[in-house]
């Protein structure tokens, strides 16, 4: 019936973001990620640094030494005082050894926005034979893994399926008014709406789980 049919779209098309409201959403992540480093990470640059940078997406803050550099043997190289520039997106200190060729690895701590402490481990080599130290990496600021994108997808794609078959429905239902003709309701809209909304528990389900993890 036609009458029923547009009020079961209607009353979808008002629930599915009523419960996007409702149920739970996984806490966005609000660290500081390393966008890139002078000397870069991983590479080995012909003469030695003045001076070591680290760029990140956000404002942060440090404290008294949040910069640290040493070679592969863990004997320490002296650094000047560090520095906040670019509204607080560069850390930047001064080398105050001149380094002889090798590899070496910058220890680095910051506080992103939420308060979370971040740090992580920059390796670079001085002269072009030298072997780099192992690769970057970051404790506290690691990507998402893939199990939350595939989430983040499936909600996504309920939550557009839902919709496209409510929209699909009434567009089919305004076509048959202005052309007279009466056909029996088709299953079509119907299926992608219940599809829509198993699609969107199984994304909201699995970002609840992630969240309680």
């Amino acid at each position: 019936m036609p009458g029923a049919g547009r009020r079961g779209a209607a009353l979808l098309a008002v629930l599915i973001p009523m419960l996007w409201l409702a149920l739970p959403a996984p806490v966005a992540s609000a660290h500081a990620y390393l966008l890139g480093s002078t000397p870069p990470s991983g590479y080995a640059v012909p003469s030695p640094p003045t001076a070591v940078s680290l760029d990140f997406d956000q404002p942060v803050t440090v404290g008294a030494a949040p910069l640290s550099l040493a070679d592969t043997t863990g004997r320490p190289y002296a650094l000047g005082p560090a520095a906040l520039s670019l509204g607080g997106r560069r850390l930047a200190a001064p080398v105050l050894a001149r380094l002889v060729e090798g590899g070496y690895r910058i220890h680095w701590e910051v506080t992103a926005d939420d308060g979370d402490v971040v740090s992580g481990n920059v390796s670079f080599a001085v002269g072009t034979a030298a072997p780099v130290p192992g690769s970057a990496d970051v404790d506290g600021g690691a990507l998402d893994p893939p199990i939350v994108i595939v989430a983040r997808w499936v909600l996504f794609a309920g939550v557009a399926l839902a919709l496209g078959g409510v929209v699909g429905d009434l567009l089919a239902r305004r076509v048959q008014r202005e052309v007279s003709v009466r056909e029996p309701d088709r299953p079509r809209p119907l299926l992608g709406r219940v599809c829509g909304i198993l699609m969107f528990g199984c994304g909201r389900s699995c970002s609840c789980m992630l969240v309680m993890i």
